[in-house]
């Protein structure tokens, strides 16, 4: 099941980091959540990074954020507007430098 369909409802954000480290491939999907929740409730890189990274996807407008009940993230289900939709360059060689 992709990202997009594991946050199709709100979810906790530990909840969600861990759903993203599933998809990149830091966990399984079966650890035991006693063994790995420090992860997500301390301060650490890999927590740390996860967590940015959930907060970079807001901002890309992928996700949605709300404080309460919790802090909790969701896929964004509403369609971006035309105008915000961020536009492809192309990096490649130009013809002035060839």
């Amino acid at each position: 099941m992709a990202l997009k369909e594991r946050l199709a409802d709100w979810t906790d954000l530990e909840d969600a980091e861990y759903l993203l480290a599933i998809e990149l491939g830091v966990f399984r999907g079966d650890e035991e959540w006693a063994g790995i929740k420090w992860i997500f409730w301390s301060e650490n890189k890999l927590g740390s990074g996860l967590y940015k990274a959930l907060l970079g996807l807001v901002d890309a407008g992928l996700l949605e954020h709300r404080d309460e009940p919790d802090h909790q993230v969701r896929w964004c289900h509403a369609p971006e507007p035309e105008s915000e939709k961020p536009r492809i360059v192309n990096p490649g060689p130009s013809a002035e430098s060839g």
